[in-house]
């Protein structure tokens, strides 16, 4: 039978509930080597995260939940925002960036205020995992390690020459989604791509936190245009659209 409060979940977190994507659990037996399996018991709750002992880095993330319904929502989002970060980001996810990432409204609350406290449990039980990854290899942010040469190319600079505009734009996004995406929205901060001059010119807009952080237009910006000549080609230069800052607040 579902809740009363469910009518004021939003859709994205009734999805997460009722279709969780990350039910289950990590064993020690038949894991990689190169993988450290962390278990972190919460209230009704039970997170496996298997993280990369190379690099610190959260490869697989699975949970067993055992009390409301928005627990189990709770628990699945917290699954799909932590993999692929490195274990010592995990500790400044806060309960409202969880909250804000199902929103339909930005006004309006994804966990309504009577299940609100789930996002505190699981974020408890996070905290308790991160005690356990001591002796893990330390984060190097991304603006340390996009020199050219050191990443793999998505594409090379003749390739990246042959592609359509639509085709070069669609790439730009999935790089910033991969590479910087997962650290902005750490702090509440969004980036979107608008479009792509001359081939060379990326016109980005921030949003959420990054609309008001100096960071935007200095290293932020700077980590940006690095990763993207790193990854696709050495000509590209980033620009922030500033008319959209007036539209975040």
């Amino acid at each position: 039978m579902m809740s009363h409060h469910w009518y004021r979940y939003s859709r994205q977190l009734v999805e997460h509930i009722l279709s969780p994507m990350h039910v289950g659990v990590l064993r020690e037996e038949g894991k990689p080597p190169w993988m450290r399996i962390i278990e972190s018991k919460g209230e009704g709750v039970c997170f496996y995260l298997g993280i990369d002992e190379t690099d610190g880095t959260v490869v697989e993330a699975k949970f067993q939940a055992f009390a409301k319904s928005a627990l189990v929502g709770a628990s699945d989002l917290l699954c799909d925002t932590i993999l692929y970060l490195h274990y010592s980001q995990l500790s400044s996810i806060s309960p409202e960036l969880l909250d804000r990432k199902l929103r339909e409204n930005e006004e309006v609350a994804a966990f309504p205020d009577e299940v609100a406290n789930v996002l505190e449990i699981v974020l408890t039980a996070l905290e308790l995992a991160v005690r356990q990854c001591e002796g893990l290899p330390s984060f190097i942010p991304p603006s340390h390690c996009v020199e050219e040469g050191q990443v793999e190319r998505e594409v090379s600079e003749v390739q990246w020459e042959s592609l359509s505009d639509e085709e070069q734009v669609e790439l730009i996004r999935q790089v910033i989604a991969r590479e910087i995406s997962p650290y902005v929205e750490m702090d509440g901060g969004g980036v979107e791509v608008l479009s792509l001059k001359e081939g060379r010119e990326v016109m980005i807009a921030y949003h959420g936190a990054c609309v008001h952080c100096p960071a935007a237009t200095d290293s932020t910006l700077a980590a940006i245009q690095q990763t993207l000549r790193a990854q696709l080609h050495s000509g590209l230069i980033v620009t922030p659209d500033f008319s959209f800052l007036a539209d975040d607040h």
